[in-house]
């Protein structure tokens, strides 16, 4: 019998159901968390799901973890989802992954299939970092849990980003390492508002730390309203994407962002991956960031995570010692026009603005770089 979804789909209507149906999503870490968000996964119609947990069930889990019962201790907990999440649905594609994140395994697994969201719900800081990393390395779209351990309120608890996070000592220490790294801290996370608090407890044998409090009433909050909002924004497939211009110019020492409006069919521009022609004239960070590095020319492709590219021309100049203005000396009130500006002999002008002594008498428009006569009287614009 396969699973019914008339409920689900008076909601949502059988478009958004064809897409639950052929998306894959990789759930790290199963335990108070992960487990109830891949179960939530599941019974919304999702086709293919990946499960990531390296530990088996334990008596200390049955407060809070759904797979953990009296019947499945000692049971790895790959196995127990697997077989739970199969019971909910026979027709998922289920691939259980029962290993330990590394830097060294995360690249292949993430590159074995076009994932369409990943969630990460491991507790372990150096495996939780190393998997966000590797994410954005890869222009992956990831949620990440920080942390429901210690907290009793689950009305605290908030789908966000990471950079707008207060109250979470693991979303600060997580957002420190990733601008280490040099990546972008803004990605969608949930956190609790709460602070943590500070339980008295012993290692429960040698060589672990000390064990935190958990209520599953936090816990398995933490990931429902983060599973269905990344469910909804990533399924669509973009058939193009939309570039603001297809050139540019920087002057050596310049950065700039990647000229995307969004993927059409989608209004999105996460899980684009970003590539310069040739790194010794410009680089490009993971999340589409340019930074002239000497003179000269290179092609920067975007790529989706279905395989559609776009690509735009980057011209680098040298940085110039002397820009001159010229155009226009009499403007009438109400009119507007373009002043050029170029740069001395060997150097290009790359990004500019312009400033008005008196904007009262004469503004500059930001989105053209016009000016534009206010009132009468004199005033001057510089480069």
């Amino acid at each position: 019998m396969s699973l019914d979804l008339s409920r689900l789909e008076l909601l949502s209507g059988p478009e958004a159901l064809e897409r639950l149906r052929k998306s894959a999503f990789l759930v790290c870490g199963l335990g108070g968390v992960g487990s109830w968000a891949a179960e939530a996964l599941c019974r919304c119609g999702v086709g293919t799901l990946g499960l990531v947990d390296f530990d088996c069930i334990q008596p200390s889990n049955l407060n809070r973890q759904l797979p953990a019962l009296h019947s499945t201790l000692g049971t790895p907990k790959c196995q127990a989802m697997a077989r739970r999440l199969l019971d909910i649905n026979p027709d998922l594609t289920l691939l259980p992954y029962p290993l330990r994140l590394t830097p060294e395994n995360l690249p292949a697994l993430l590159q074995e299939r076009p994932w369409t969201g990943i969630l990460d719900a491991i507790d372990e800081r150096t495996a939780k970092i190393a998997l966000l990393e590797e994410c954005a390395r890869q222009g992956l779209p990831v949620v990440t849990s920080l942390g429901a351990a210690n907290s009793t309120r689950p009305e605290d608890l908030e789908v966000t980003t990471l950079d707008k996070t207060s109250g979470s000592p693991l979303a600060k220490l997580v957002r420190k390492a990733l601008r280490k790294r040099g990546l972008p801290t803004g990605l969608p996370c949930v956190a609790s508002r709460e602070l943590p608090i500070l339980c008295q407890a012993t290692p429960e044998a040698e060589g672990q730390r000390r064990p935190m409090g958990s209520l599953v009433t936090v816990t398995a909050t933490a990931y429902n309203g983060a599973s269905a909002s990344q469910t909804l924004t990533v399924v669509a497939e973009p058939g193009q994407i939309d570039l603001s211009a297809s050139s540019a110019t920087l002057c050596v020492g310049e950065k700039m962002d990647a000229p995307v409006v969004a993927t059409p069919d989608n209004g999105m521009t996460g899980g684009l991956s970003f590539k310069s022609s040739n790194t010794r004239y410009a680089t490009v960070s993971p999340t589409g960031r340019v930074s002239a590095l000497r003179a000269g020319s290179v092609t920067i492709t975007v790529t989706a995570y279905n395989g559609v590219t776009a690509k735009y021309s980057l011209k680098i100049v040298k940085a110039p010692t002397k820009l001159t203005l010229s155009g226009v000396k009499l403007l009438g009130v109400g009119d507007r026009a373009a002043l050029k500006v170029t740069a001395n002999s060997g150097a290009g002008v790359g990004q500019y603005s312009l400033s008005s002594s008196d904007p009262g008498v004469l503004e500059i428009d930001p989105a053209t770089n016009q000016i534009v006569g206010v009132a009468s009287g004199s005033a001057t614009v510089t480069a």
